[in-house]
Formats: C-alpha cells, sequence, structure tokens
C-alpha cells in the first residue's frame, strides 16, 4: 500500500502514547475510536493523546468502531493502493471482525 489509515482503539492499561508514536509515522489517517470494551480509553482522551504524540497527523474521531471503519474503508476505496488497519487493542479487533463477518467484507 501506498498510503494507510490507522482505525484505533485502546485500552487504559496500555501504552496509548507509545502505540501512537509507532503508528503516525505510517498513517495518512488515524481514525480514533474505542471498542466495546469497558476498559477502553474514551474516544475524546485517545484524541487528545494522538494529536499530543503525533501533531502532524491527521486525526477524526468517530463515536463507535463500525463508524471509524466504515469511514476508513471509504477513504481506501477513493484512491488505489491504499490500506486500512484497525489497531490497538485486541477488543477492537474482535469489533472488526464481528463487523465483517455482519456485513460479509471478511475475507
Amino acid at each position: 500500500f501506498d498510503e494507510v489509515a490507522v482505525v484505533l482503539g485502546v485500552l487504559e492499561d496500555k501504552d496509548a502514547r507509545g502505540i501512537v508514536a509507532a503508528l503516525a509515522p505510517i498513517a495518512e489517517e488515524i481514525l480514533v475510536t474505542a471498542s466495546s470494551s469497558e476498559r477502553a480509553v474514551a474516544v475524546a482522551d485517545l484524541v487528545k493523546i494522538v494529536r499530543e504524540t503525533a501533531p502532524d497527523a491527521s486525526v477524526e474521531e468517530y463515536d463507535t468502531p463500525a463508524e471509524a471503519i466504515a469511514a476508513a474503508r471509504a477513504w481506501a476505496e477513493r484512491e488505489p493502493r491504499r490500506g486500512v488497519v484497525i489497531t490497538g487493542s485486541i477488543t477492537l479487533i474482535g469489533d472488526a471482525l464481528v463487523l465483517a463477518a455482519e456485513d460479509g467484507w471478511r475475507r
């Protein structure tokens, strides 16, 4: 891929700043959300961390993983050689797998 959008949700006990610092160099867009876990960092708090850690990053915030993933997929479809990375917590990956199965885009 030439460009990558990162859908990001992090759990409270994880190093959110370290995760953002590692991902920011590869991300054209960072789409912040919170997984369904009660331990998920609130979207507003994670957006603040992303903006402090990667001030040059393009950041968008979404209330649900479904909204963030849909926006990332739409972004990727607008141009060739774009990809989406969903990461930050295993619970966000679980949410994504459920969405993929329900919507029929899981491969």
